[in-house]
């Protein structure tokens, strides 16, 4: 539905009263998240801020950034040792 639409519906449904809110505007936008993977400079950095001993890049190929999220393209298995900061 339109945004003038949702707007003038609501408006008609809600003027009974002289001082009932107006609603002036709709957001419709819905929320995109987007992937920035990691660099190997950021994790070394977080490394040394948390007094940890870097061991080497996650592995991750960089896809690019900004990267609207969508379905998973596919799974991968981690070792369950809770060694997964990255």
């Amino acid at each position: 539905m339109e945004t003038a639409k949702i707007l003038s519906l609501m408006n008609h449904l809600f003027r009974s009263k002289e001082d009932d809110v107006v609603v002036t505007s709709v957001d419709t936008h819905t929320h995109q998240f987007h992937y920035n993977p990691v660099n190997e400079e950021w994790q070394r950095a977080q490394c040394e801020r948390l007094g940890l001993q870097y061991c080497g890049p996650n592995g991750v190929t960089p896809g690019g950034s900004n990267v609207p999220l969508t379905r998973p393209t596919n799974f991968k298995r981690i070792v369950g040792d809770g060694n997964c900061l990255f």
